[in-house]
């Protein structure tokens, strides 16, 4: 279901990037910026 399947997701960025949270950014500005201005 749904529920699960976000549960599963939400493990998995965790696992990848859960030692990250609070020190670096998931989501890089620069390229989502350059994206909407060309």
């Amino acid at each position: 279901m749904l529920r699960d399947e976000g549960r599963r997701a939400a493990q998995v960025f965790l696992d990848e990037r859960g030692s990250a949270l609070g020190e670096s950014s998931s989501l890089d500005l620069d390229a989502l910026l350059d994206g909407m201005l060309q």
